[in-house]
């Protein structure tokens, strides 16, 4: 019990993490987590930086601060060309707009003053909340959807609580939506819909591969409101791209350099909690800007496996992203903010591995990154909770218990394995009066032991809360 013990005073930074993840019925169930803090970021998410191409690199220099990545935030979105489906500017009044946008009830009727403000808009497409199931159908040519991103802005008179619509697109038989719910009243929104994420309405699915129809339906009225619509678009809507990760040695990389004068680090990957490592990472990119944590980007984290290949403190490191088979805008900071908010690198571009970086920017502009490394902490407090498939919290038919051990990086159990009553859908092991010392390299796991397969619990949540030292 040598790892109980008072917190050191350097330790006064507060952290902690958790993961989820479903369990496989009638096998014992493994989810552990790593303490660690951040090594170096920039936060900020607020321009494009750069567009990754199947002629172009984007990447981020780094100082790696330890021997060791816990993991990679990003920002990114889909990129590439947008087909513009309506924007509204070709109507010259509302008589002309509902020919094309025909109603179930109330007509659509054209705006002129309440307009996107994302672009050079000058008029937009006005509907009615007021009656329950009513439809604006914008018939088309027969067009192959199949994968694609939809693309609207829009405003809504009231917030969601009390009114919204559904976007949907149909064949001659069938149609499938998603729903739409503004979050603040009078503020412009940017949608973006993946295909595949739209749920059929019916009892069949339309052919996606020939949609004569998109139009909007209130799904839940509301009297005296209004929602509008403007910049109506679709683009491709699937696709991954790849991370890499460069040593570029004990100098800030001047211009010109390339990426092949470093040398890559080939065993990203936790071995020793998935133990499978890979020389690179692909991301499924999803629609609209989105923060992607990427667990897969580890190097040199499974300090208690022989084999593990650490990363070499202090040097510089590039962060790269490549294409595969999408455009994707990569996220940064707005340089007219005067800001350095990283001082140990810079955002660059590459046309490929062999040719010269071309750095992005002033010094200010960086793309958006974060770079966590695991590290020494006090261990304060661990929590487990039970969800069912519907991602509630299970309050009965546990059958199963769990136990929650503390491994050191000698794969020891440092502290005895705190245990979980059957039947109990959540529990808190509260260390903070004694909190244990957590050596770096070290795992919280959780053993789950799902025999009979007809256990509620469907995944896992397993959380901790620590104090690491600052810097």
């Amino acid at each position: 019990m040598s790892n109980i013990k008072v917190v050191d005073s350097s330790y006064d930074t507060p952290g902690g993490t958790s993961k989820r993840v479903k369990i496989n019925k009638g096998q014992l169930n493994k989810l552990r987590l790593r303490p660690h803090r951040i090594d170096g970021h920039v936060e900020s998410s607020r321009t494009i930086q750069g567009i990754v191409t199947s002629t172009n690199i984007v990447g981020q220099i780094f100082k790696a601060s330890a021997d060791n990545l816990e993991s990679l935030n990003l920002t990114m979105s889909i990129g590439g060309t947008e087909t513009s489906i309506d924007n509204f500017e070709s109507y010259a009044d509302s008589a002309e707009l509902q020919a094309v946008w025909e109603e179930s009830n109330r007509v659509a009727t054209l705006e002129e003053v309440i307009v996107s403000p994302n672009s050079s808009s000058t008029k937009s497409a006005k509907f009615n909340l007021r009656t329950l199931a009513d439809e604006w159908i914008n018939t088309i040519a027969g067009t192959d959807f199949t994968g694609k991103k939809f693309t609207f802005d829009f405003l809504q008179t009231i917030d969601g609580t009390t009114g919204s619509f559904e976007f949907f697109i149909g064949d001659n038989a069938e149609t499938k939506s998603i729903n739409i719910s503004a979050q603040f009243a009078q503020n412009w929104e940017t949608i973006e819909i993946l295909e595949s994420d739209m749920v059929d309405d019916g009892a069949t699915s339309p052919d996606m591969t020939a949609i004569i129809t998109i139009g909007f339906r209130v799904s839940d009225n509301a009297n005296n409101e209004f929602f509008y619509i403007d910049n109506l678009t679709h683009a491709v809507g699937e696709g991954s791209v790849e991370l890499k990760l460069f040593d570029l040695g004990a100098s800030l990389p001047a211009v010109g350099v390339t990426l092949s004068d470093g040398t890559q680090y080939t065993t990203l990957g936790d071995l020793g909690v998935t133990g499978v490592q890979a020389s690179s990472v692909t991301i499924p990119l999803r629609p609209g800007i989105n923060l992607y944590h990427v667990e897969e980007f580890a190097a040199g984290i499974g300090k208690e496996m022989p084999s593990n290949v650490l990363i070499n403190k202090d040097n510089f490191y590039a962060v790269t992203i490549n294409y595969i088979d999408v455009d994707a805008d990569v996220y940064g900071v707005d340089s007219s903010l005067g800001i350095k908010y990283y001082r140990d690198g810079y955002a660059f571009t590459a046309t490929n591995e062999s040719s010269a970086i071309t750095r992005i920017g002033d010094g200010l502009n960086h793309i958006m990154f974060l770079v966590p490394h695991i590290t020494d902490v006090y261990v304060t407090k661990i929590g487990v909770t039970f969800y069912d498939s519907s991602g509630n919290e299970v309050v009965s038919d546990i059958s199963s218990a769990s136990t929650v051990y503390i491994e050191d990086n000698n794969m020891k159990v440092i502290v005895s394995p705190l245990q979980t009553s059957n039947g109990v859908s959540s529990a808190v092991f509260d260390l903070e009066t004694k909190p244990v010392f957590v050596p770096e390299g070290s795992k919280i796991e959780i053993y789950y032991s799902s025999g009979s397969g007809e256990d509620a619990v469907d995944s896992i949540c397993l959380s901790a809360s620590w104090w690491e030292m600052y810097g």
